[in-house]
């Protein structure tokens, strides 16, 4: 149960950062549930289903995403591939691995 809180944690922490959740969590779970609101602190199994969506879809279009050089970007889409990259390769493999502890 320790590791629990820990992993919840890590889930919302990486969900609410305002640089991910903004521009790009928030409009991706509005698609997944279209009739409700986006809230800040959604249930934890809707963390989940968010981050599993993007860990299957990143694969596709990582080449894509990577091979985007962001010195030609302005300042505001620059930030915002930084972001996504840095969500894609940092945080979504450091909460979803903590998921195996719990559900194996």
């Amino acid at each position: 149960m320790e590791l629990f809180h820990t992993y919840k944690k890590a889930q919302e922490v990486a969900f609410r950062a305002p640089e991910f959740f903004y521009p790009f969590l928030a409009p991706l779970l509005h698609v997944f549930y279209p009739k409700s609101k986006v809230r800040s602190k959604p249930h934890l199994k809707q963390i989940e289903i968010c981050f599993t969506i993007c860990a299957l879809v990143y694969p596709k279009i990582k080449e894509e995403l990577l091979a985007i050089n962001p010195d030609e970007l302005e300042i505001d889409l620059r930030n915002h591939w930084r972001n996504l990259v840095l969500l894609f390769e940092f945080f979504i493999p450091l909460v979803r691995p903590l998921s195996t502890f719990f559900y194996f």
